[in-house]
């Protein structure tokens, strides 16, 4: 089961952005990066520097399905 990181859009709270990879998010559901399981998921907002943990602050991993 595919899993993916999504959160409220940071000047919206009432939008959803998907995590695309990188340093970008997006609104648009089919453009988020899928991953296998959902500790591969899990590594991404505990890891990193500051700056890049600060990304995905507040961001939950959640199933496809």
């Amino acid at each position: 089961m595919p899993f993916h990181i999504k959160k409220a859009f940071i000047l919206d709270n009432s939008k959803t952005v998907y995590y695309t990879g990188g340093n970008h998010w997006s609104e648009d559901y089919s453009k988020r990066k899928s991953y296998d399981s959902e500790s591969e998921a899990d590594t991404l907002l505990v890891t990193g520097d500051d700056k890049q943990k600060a990304q995905f602050k507040n961001g939950i991993v959640t199933s496809d399905t």
